[in-house]
């Protein structure tokens, strides 16, 4: 062959590369934690979390416990557009048989497919409200808020951030802020950073070719914020929330939709999978061992969906089975849970094909109800499944198993935006008790905490007794004050708590104002008091040592 032809060629090669590492974005590798409370949590900017991208498992609770309660967790999508075509986006462990690199989803919003681009959003903001309220305040801005992406290549708001020139660019150099609803101005519908800790990323699945399920692009765009509160309240400490927005820029219809939340649970250790329905919850129980040093007993691991996707108008089911059919803005509750093993070929195996990955969010599957012997889309529900009327719960042998908690169905046309949220909830029984039940109170709690706009509600006899107070300063250096309602001259006590709700002073018989609060043996940090007598008058509050 002429020499020439051959450089041509091999010139074209090396062309075509080039412009295909120029033009596709890539899978998530930055990881950042979400640590602000009880709960260490790894986070990829992409649809996967809680892993190491090797093997080992990144869920500590509680932190500095050394015990990882959950393996991996992970968005999982799908639908059918109009000629039929199941079209899917799922991750697992970025692998398939015969490929140890398999992913759907790529960093980026996927307004812009070039790598440079993409490559900015190989990252997680990571920003502590607390550092929104010192900016506020006068003190520089983090990294994280200087680099904050408000703004998409076109100049449309991404991010959410408070705009105070109101010339619709994110600058910190004007006085803008990621959006911490820190004034209270923000409405509950808009666009906003939650928590104590807020971790915000995006991701696409149109920008590479999708190698874990095979399926061409949904056209799909999704921001996820991953976030904790610290709180004196043991359901609140051990929880972290998951949001995610989910854009269809597409110019298809995705009929019949479902999502679902995947996990896995650490191996060897042997644990048992369950689902409860009327919480929307699906969870794990370890056998970790008894701990004499924490008191810890075996405990039991959630993931409840606190907001589902908005079912169809008019679709005539009772999506949120709230005993009303096709109410205003009703959202779906959760509609299948599978449990299946981490095994190639078998018949409640790995999916290995779009149908299969459909098929699991669907909860489509071999297993009967053991007293109907009737197929089921919710595996191992106790008593939750009234279409199961026995206490059906999992008793399987130790192994490597995979579950899958699933919301659907739904439509998802061009354009449209659905908002979803979990929360993934921590529990122990430390008198040797059934952590379950610990497990489904903290449930109420969250889901309480959660429509309240992520406060305690206030309870009927609380609001009866209310004490109203102040802290200052607030965050202090030395010393604060502490002032309280007393109009009757009651005594009251005052505790101090560490945010693991260690308690680490006690103060009794107070009446008098203001109380002083000396920092003593305290570190910097985050700290809450409790105010309390015994007429049932109590609040709490929160301190900052600096």
């Amino acid at each position: 062959m002429n020499t020439k032809i051959i450089f041509l060629i091999l010139g074209l090669v090396f062309l075509i590369q080039e412009i295909k590492a120029q033009t596709n974005c890539d899978e998530s590798t930055a990881v950042t934690e979400l640590d602000i409370n009880n709960v260490r949590a790894g986070i990829f900017p992409g649809a996967d979390m809680w892993w190491d991208l090797v093997s080992a498992p990144k869920y500590e609770v509680p932190k500095g416990s050394g015990i990882n309660r959950l393996l991996a967790g992970s968005l999982w999508l799908g639908g059918i557009d109009g000629s039929g075509q199941i079209m899917t986006a799922a991750q697992m462990f970025r692998q398939t048989p015969g490929n140890s690199n398999a992913t759907d989803f790529f960093t980026g919003p996927g307004d812009s497919c070039a790598a440079p681009y993409c490559m900015q959003y190989d990252r997680i903001w990571k920003i502590n409200r607390q550092e929104v309220i010192d900016f506020i305040g006068g003190l520089p801005a983090t990294p994280d808020m200087q680099q904050f992406p408000g703004n998409y290549s076109n100049g449309n708001t991404l991010a959410p951030f408070v705009d105070v020139n109101n010339d619709g660019i994110y600058n910190i150099l004007d006085g803008d802020y990621p959006a911490f609803d820190i004034a209270g101005t923000i409405p509950d519908s808009s666009d906003q950073l939650y928590g104590d800790q807020s971790l915000w990323f995006v991701f696409n699945d149109v920008c590479n070719i999708k190698t874990q399920t095979g399926s061409s692009p949904l056209g799909l765009e999704i921001q996820g914020q991953a976030f904790a509160f610290i709180s004196p309240d043991p359901a609140i400490n051990n929880t972290t929330f998951y949001r995610y927005k989910i854009i269809n820029n597409s110019s298809i219809v995705l009929n019949d939709f479902y999502l679902g939340f995947w996990a896995g649970t650490p191996v060897p250790a042997d644990f048992r999978r369950g689902s409860h329905i009327g919480n929307n919850m699906a969870f794990v129980l370890d056998d970790y061992p008894f701990d004499p040093s924490s008191g810890f007993y075996p405990s039991a691991t959630g993931i409840q969906l606190l907001e589902g996707p908005l079912a169809d108008p008019g679709d005539g089911i009772d999506n949120d089975r709230d005993s009303i059919m096709d109410e205003n803005d009703e959202r779906c509750g959760i509609s299948s849970f599978i449990v299946f093993e981490n095994a190639n070929g078998l018949p409640m195996g790995n999916p290995a094909s779009p149908t299969e990955y459909y098929n699991y969010l669907k909860g489509i599957n071999t297993s009967l109800c053991p007293c109907t012997n009737q197929p089921t889309p919710f595996m191992y529900p106790g008593t939750s499944n009234p279409d199961c009327p026995c206490n059906w719960e999992d008793n399987a042998p130790a192994g490597d198993y995979f579950f899958l908690l699933s919301s659907g169905k739904f439509t998802l046309s061009p354009g449209d935006i659905q908002t979803i949220t979990y929360a993934v909830t921590w529990a122990v029984d430390s008198s040797a008790g059934n952590s379950l039940n610990t497990l489904f109170a903290a449930h109420d709690t969250i889901q309480s905490f959660f429509r309240n706009g992520y406060t305690l509600p206030v309870g009927i006899n609380d609001m009866q007794h209310e004490i109203k107070t102040s802290v200052y300063p607030n965050p202090f250096s030395d010393q604060t004050n502490i002032y309280f309602d007393n109009p009757s001259g009651k005594t009251f006590s005052l505790i101090i708590y560490d945010v693991y709700g260690r308690e680490l002073k006690v103060m009794n018989d107070l009446s008098h104002q203001p109380v002083i609060l000396e920092k003593g043996n305290m570190k910097p940090g985050i700290y809450f008091y409790k105010i309390y007598n015994h007429s049932m008058n109590e609040v709490s509050g929160k301190l900052i040592i600096r």
